[in-house]
């Protein structure tokens, strides 16, 4: 089964020949051991994108299909390690948006990176909120970006002909 932080998965990538999950962790092979994803999106020009608490945000697209059951295969074709586990993300056309937690850089928690599509360059980064980034949401034109945290603020960032800035909170911590 899915890690229960993303049941959303199977929803819009189906599932494997043997009606399993199609990604339960990621496994780190320094620590040798698999890390709980904790958030996935779409990334334009297909695939997916995951992130977990193994510190890495990892891109996965289709690398064909098994003949006998037509399922797609997905392969990871790139992995950014961040400097703490990450907690959310979503993608624009133009942009993905990392939203980290505390462990186990503490200070890190509620730190957002935003990086390019589709190069995963590093473009900037916020620290507005004090803990945990829980979800955040692009705007359907991707200039726009919202974050939660739990520190209870929504944090609200836009982008300008490619420079983002933080805009404003709604709440209050």
């Amino acid at each position: 089964p899915f890690v229960s932080a993303v049941p959303s998965l199977e929803r819009f990538l189906g599932d494997d020949v043997h009606k399993g999950a199609i990604l339960t962790a990621h496994f780190s092979t320094s620590v040798g051991k698999a890390a709980n994803i904790t958030g996935v999106c779409r990334v334009p020009g297909g695939g997916f994108a995951t992130c977990a608490t193994d510190c890495t945000l990892r891109w996965w697209q289709g690398a064909g299909g098994s003949e006998e059951s037509g399922a797609t295969v997905y392969k990871t074709t790139k992995v950014v390690t961040m400097d703490s586990g990450c907690s959310a993300l979503d993608a624009s056309a133009s942009a993905i948006a990392v939203g980290l937690a505390g462990e186990p850089n503490e200070a890190r928690a509620g730190s957002i990176h935003i990086f390019s599509m589709p190069e995963m360059q590093f473009v900037t980064q916020f620290s507005e909120a004090t803990k945990t980034i829980t979800t955040m949401k692009f705007s359907p034109e991707g200039n726009l970006l919202v974050a939660a945290s739990m520190d209870g603020v929504l944090y609200v960032y836009q982008s300008v002909e490619g420079q983002w800035s933080h805009k404003g909170v709604c709440g209050s911590s």
